[in-house]
């Protein structure tokens, strides 16, 4: 190798390094493939997913100067390699969740990003002509120490509804029969899970709810 590319590449690993550099938020997602509406992506070669969203939460929140990570691990190939199918995502993303946990003591919100599966109205709200994908809060209850994940929940959950009441869907405490009821959410309190929009939520929809998230994000990093 040259001076020069050992030069460039010396840079990209500086950058990249600056990056991971107490991070304050860590994203990731169970269900990477989750995809959104492709209304006006025809032209584009881009399938607007829950993996998309979090580079684009990501890249928001660090021009911020709040230092995020979005896990890259490919939990797809992770349940294809362990013979798993995808009613296991959950064990593939705590495979990869846990070490993340030790690895970066300063995140303050370790935030496993969704979508729903359901109607368009129940998923959508306009607010001053604007369209919104609606988010909402999933926490499982079927650990002992649930109530902590609950209560960093509700204080996200009730910033946006004193800013923008119509936005969230509130939070959805699951357990019993045929239930995750866990989430990984049992590996440290600051795991929270996030549903934003649904299947039937257009790109443009999640960028606007994103523009707000990322706000009410940085509230409470910085509050923290």
């Amino acid at each position: 190798k040259d001076t020069k590319q050992v030069g460039i590449e010396n840079d990209i690993q500086n950058q990249t390094e600056q990056a991971n550099d107490n991070p304050l938020i860590y994203i990731y997602s169970s269900h990477q493939r989750e995809s959104y509406n492709k209304e006006y992506m025809e032209d584009y070669n881009v399938n607007p997913d829950v993996f998309l969203a979090s580079h684009i939460m990501q890249e928001k929140l660090n021009n911020m100067k709040i230092k995020t990570i979005v896990m890259e691990d490919d939990i797809t190939a992770y349940l294809n390699n362990n013979n798993l199918n995808y009613s296991k995502s959950y064990v593939a993303s705590r495979y990869y969740l846990e070490p993340a946990i030790k690895k970066y003591p300063t995140v303050k919100l370790f935030i496993d990003l969704h979508r729903d599966s359901a109607s368009k109205e129940s998923t959508t709200v306009t607010i001053d002509d604007k369209d919104y994908a609606k988010v909402m809060f999933v926490i499982g209850k079927e650990y002992d120490t649930y109530q902590d994940n609950l209560a960093i929940a509700t204080k996200i959950n009730d910033k946006i509804e004193a800013k923008y009441p119509a936005l969230s869907r509130g939070i959805m405490q699951k357990e019993g029969p045929l239930v995750n009821g866990v989430y990984n959410q049992d590996l440290d309190s600051r795991v929270i899970l996030i549903e934003l929009g649904g299947d039937k939520n257009n790109l443009n929809e999640v960028l606007n709810t994103i523009d707000v998230l990322v706000n009410i994000l940085g509230e409470y990093v910085n509050e923290t």
